[in-house]
């Protein structure tokens, strides 16, 4: 996760910042590291039950010690956490998503309602597939995105496997669309501004070029080691 997110550090020039989040539990020994919510591999619903109050609580107690958060970046199974973290939580909370290699947990029925309730969730997603994924296949991903608006939600496809964060040009630059639209500095257009002192859409790529008001607000993003929040 970390080489994952330093392609992106890279690619903002330093305009993302990241804040990981551990688990609260211990994964399955053959896994190893920590989790988030149980297993679809015979868990009982109480086990599971347990596993996602803790995780809520875990979240709130970071919003409420370093918040507010811009939005959620999630990975595999930090990408189902973080598609409950937004049903769960009251709207508004996140202003964004992006869930990579995401799915939705096939046995755990209060978890499966709790979206179902939510559904369709309005908060603005990304959903990263890679097509040679053999892990999440195409398929699992997609019956998350159902819970989705419309509207709101975007997919990007890579052709690459289980990853975090594409590595295409392509699929970066997808990214970096989507998280200019949520807000980040360089989508706002009122504070950019040519020297000529005409106001034009904000490109980063030309950001000598501009001069940027001290108004503009600070970007951060916090995905964790399998969820993650942003500032």
């Amino acid at each position: 996760m970390a080489q994952s997110l330093q392609q992106l550090h890279q690619r903002f020039a330093g305009r993302v910042q990241f804040e990981c989040l551990e688990g609260p539990h211990a994964a399955p020994d053959a896994w190893g590291g920590r989790s988030w919510i149980a297993t679809d591999n015979g868990e009982a619903d109480d086990g599971s039950e347990v596993k996602w109050s803790s995780t809520l609580a875990l979240v709130k107690r970071a919003i409420l010690a370093h918040g507010p958060y811009d939005g959620l970046w999630g990975y595999s199974m930090g990408a189902a956490t973080s598609s409950l973290l937004v049903a769960a939580l009251p709207p508004g909370t996140f202003r964004f998503a992006v869930l990579a290699a995401g799915y939705k947990t096939a046995k755990q029925p209060k978890l499966l309602a709790l979206l179902a309730d939510a559904t369709p969730i309005c908060t603005p997603t990304l959903h990263i597939h890679g097509q040679s994924d053999g892990i999440i296949l195409p398929e699992w991903s997609r019956y998350l995105m159902d819970h989705f608006d419309e509207g709101t939600r975007e997919l990007c496809t890579h052709p690459g496997e289980h990853l975090a964060v594409p590595k295409t040009d392509a699929g970066l630059r997808q990214v970096e669309l989507f998280l200019s639209r949520q807000g980040a500095p360089w989508g706002w257009r009122a504070t950019a501004r040519r020297s000529d002192g005409v106001d034009r859409p904000w490109d980063h790529r030309n950001e000598a070029e501009l001069e940027i008001a001290k108004s503009t607000p600070s970007f951060q993003l916090i995905p964790g080691q399998e969820p993650v929040l942003a500032a």
